[in-house]
């Protein structure tokens, strides 16, 4: 409606325009006084009817110029529209980038930490297969892990023998205390021992580029998902489908073994290395669903939140 309302202002002031045009020329051819000496053209009537349609022309020119200021404005609002949602964009960018980078982190950590539990049957895990041949240490792996272990072996077996002697040596009122003291030491050095081996395959855990800290992560996850199989075929409800995918478990370490298949069918619970855990964790995988839901409709609320605050 607009436009049309324009294209035809447009064609009035052309109309007024040529119409302005033919009066002038003919009043000229008509009516003229001229000074001797200038070139001047004298007609008041004239000059009355060229401003009353000058005042015509910028009435019809003042609607445009207003119609195209509010265009440029809304031109102007829609880039500062566009900026805002592309700050927006930016910004939830950004979000998600630090939600997967912590995500990440935490997964690290998580794989990185070790009980008590998991170092004793990792070391036990990674002596069998370093007699086996699956890998090999560096030198400096092997002078940083056996000169721990061997120093902690060493200190508790000379407090052992030292609580040993002194007990004999001294008085029967002094021989017990020196030998509870002795004793004392001694457990706690055979303590040091499982903590030290604890944190040495938490660092052979963070290397990279090491083929033991590769056999190690390998192991750690395989011990991991034997546990979690372990904890759903132990925990109630028990489906249909977990128990059969056990049985045919089972059945496939009893093949193993029988054919002795040495490593892969002994060790540690049972001896369920590397087996797949989805089959045992319909609860935990629905549970998972639930919280990812939950966490997309909590980031739409907030976006939502802060694009309202900004409108």
């Amino acid at each position: 409606m607009q436009q049309q309302q324009l294209l035809e202002q447009q064609q009035q002031q052309q109309l007024l325009q040529q119409q302005q045009q033919q009066q002038l020329l003919q009043q000229q051819q008509q009516q003229q006084f001229f000074y001797p000496h200038s070139s001047y053209i004298y007609n008041a009537p004239q000059q009355q009817q060229q401003q009353q349609q000058q005042q015509q022309v910028q009435q019809l020119q003042d609607p445009l110029q207003q119609y195209q200021l509010q265009q440029q404005r809304l031109l102007q609002q829609q880039q500062h529209l566009q900026q805002q949602q592309q700050h927006l964009q930016h910004l939830q960018q950004q979000q998600q980038q630090q939600q997967q980078q912590q995500q990440q982190q935490q997964q690290q950590q998580q794989q990185q930490q070790l009980t008590f539990w998991e170092a004793r049957a990792l070391d036990e895990r990674m002596r069998l297969l370093l007699h086996a041949g699956a890998f090999y240490f560096t030198e400096a792996e092997k002078r940083k892990i056996f000169l721990k272990t061997n120093k902690c072996f060493f200190i508790s077996c000379c407090c052992g023998a030292a609580a040993a002697a002194a007990a004999r040596r001294v008085t029967p009122v002094r021989s017990t205390q020196v030998f509870c003291f002795f004793v004392g030491a001694f457990g706690c050095c055979s303590l040091l021992l499982p903590l030290q081996q604890q944190q040495q395959w938490r660092e052979l855990l963070q290397s990279p580029d090491s083929a033991a800290g590769a056999a190690a992560r390998q192991q750690l996850q395989q011990l991991r998902a034997a546990a979690r199989s372990d904890k759903a075929a132990y925990n109630p409800p028990f489906s249909a489908a977990a128990a059969a995918a056990l049985q045919q478990q089972q059945q496939q370490q009893q093949a193993a073994a029988a054919a002795g298949s040495g490593l892969l069918g002994a060790g540690w619970r049972g001896g369920r290395w590397g087996q797949p855990v989805e089959a045992f964790l319909p609860q935990q995988q629905q549970q998972q669903q639930q919280e990812q839901q939950q966490q997309q409709q909590q980031q739409q609320q907030e976006q939502q939140e802060q694009l309202d605050f900004r409108a």
